[in-house]
C-alpha cells in the first residue's frame, strides 16, 4: 500500500483492512536539488533489496482478499431513495435482492440476508423468516464470482414509518461488515404500513342485468324490435303523442350501474501496529355493461 499521510508521527497510522505500509508519502512540500518547486516525498518500508523485488504480502502467499465479501447489484423492492412501500396492516409484499459474491467462500445454508442491526427483530418480520432476526439463505448456493438471489417477503406488522436495513451475516463465522463488506447499513427498504381496513377493493355490482328476457346485443347489431329504431336518414320524425300510448321507447343509454367498477389495490475505532510504531485510526375506471334491449 502507498499511503499518503502528512503528519509529525514517526510513521503513519492505516486501517484494519492492511496489515502494513510499502511506501509512505509523508509531505508535499518537499525540496530536491535540481527541481524547482514543492515535490513529495515518500518513505519506503523496507530495505534496497526488498525494494527492487516484487511486492508480495508479509506471508510470502499470493494475497486471496477477504473470505465474505458481497457486492450489491440490485432488488425488486422500491429503492430507499424512491418513496416509502406502500404496505396494509397483515398483508405481505414479495422480492429480491441481487448481491454477487466477491470473497473467496462459497455461500451454502449459512450465509444469511439478516435486519440490522444485528440481532434485533424486524417489525416487517413474515412468517417465510427464519427468525425476526434472520431472513435467510440465497436461492440457491453461490460460488466465488456468481450472483446470489435473496427472495424474501415483508410484512405489516402494525401501522408506521419503517426504515429497515439489512446486512449479510456467515452465522458463526463473521457478518459480512467486518471482513469484506457491504456494510450492514447498505441494503435497505422504507415501508410506510397503513391501516387500510376491512378492505380497499369495492364489492363488485350488477353485470348486465337488463329487463325481460335475451342476451344484450353488440353495439354494432342491427336492433331486431323496428319499433326501437331511431329515424331514417333525411327528414327527422315527427313527435308522437304521448297521450295515443304509440311511438318508439323514450328510454335514453343506460347510465353505468353502480359498483361495476372500482379502485383495485396497488401494493404498492480501529486500531493495529507497525513495527516500531503503533497506529489506530476509525476507517388507480368505471366499466360500463351494455344494458340488453327488449
Amino acid at each position: 500500500m502507498w499511503h499518503p499521510q502528512y503528519t509529525a508521527a514517526p510513521c503513519p497510522r492505516i486501517a484494519d483492512a492492511w496489515d502494513d505500509w510499502a511506501f509512505w508519502q509523508y509531505t508535499s512540500s518537499g525540496r530536491v536539488d535540481g527541481i524547482a518547486g514543492n515535490v513529495d516525498l515518500n518513505l519506503f518500508n523496507g530495505d534496497e533489496e526488498a525494494l527492487g523485488a516484487p511486492p508480495s504480502p508479509p506471508d510470502g502467499g499470493p494475497n486471496p482478499g477477504p473470505a465474505y465479501k458481497g457486492r450489491p447489484l440490485g432488488q425488486s423492492f422500491a429503492l430507499a431513495s424512491e418513496p416509502p412501500i406502500e404496505l396494509c396492516v397483515g398483508h405481505s409484499l414479495a422480492g429480491h435482492m441481487r448481491v454477487r459474491n466477491e470473497g473467496t467462500e462459497g455461500w451454502g445454508d449459512s450465509v444469511r440476508l439478516a435486519p440490522t442491526p444485528r440481532d434485533v427483530a424486524s417489525p416487517l418480520t413474515a412468517d417465510s423468516w427464519l427468525s425476526p432476526t434472520r431472513v435467510g439463505a440465497a436461492d440457491a448456493a453461490v460460488g466465488p464470482g456468481e450472483e446470489g438471489r435473496f427472495s424474501f417477503e415483508i410484512f405489516g406488522q402494525a401501522p408506521g414509518l419503517v426504515d429497515q436495513t439489512f446486512g449479510l451475516v456467515a452465522e458463526g463465522v463473521t457478518w459480512f461488515a467486518d471482513d469484506g463488506g457491504p456494510p450492514d447499513d447498505y441494503l435497505e427498504l422504507v415501508v410506510d404500513v397503513v391501516d387500510c381496513g376491512p378492505s380497499d377493493v369495492d364489492p363488485p355490482g350488477p353485470s348486465g342485468e337488463g329487463e325481460g328476457e335475451g342476451e344484450g346485443d353488440t353495439p354494432d347489431e342491427p336492433n331486431p324490435n323496428p319499433g326501437d329504431e331511431g329515424p331514417d336518414d333525411g327528414d327527422p320524425e315527427p313527435l308522437e303523442d304521448p297521450s295515443s300510448g304509440e311511438g318508439g321507447d323514450a328510454d335514453g343509454p343506460e347510465p353505468p350501474p353502480p359498483g361495476a367498477g372500482g379502485d383495485v389495490d396497488s401494493p404498492a475505532g480501529r486500531s493495529g501496529s507497525v513495527s516500531g510504531c503503533a497506529f489506530g485510526a476509525s476507517v388507480a375506471g368505471v366499466a360500463w355493461t351494455p344494458r340488453p334491449r327488449r
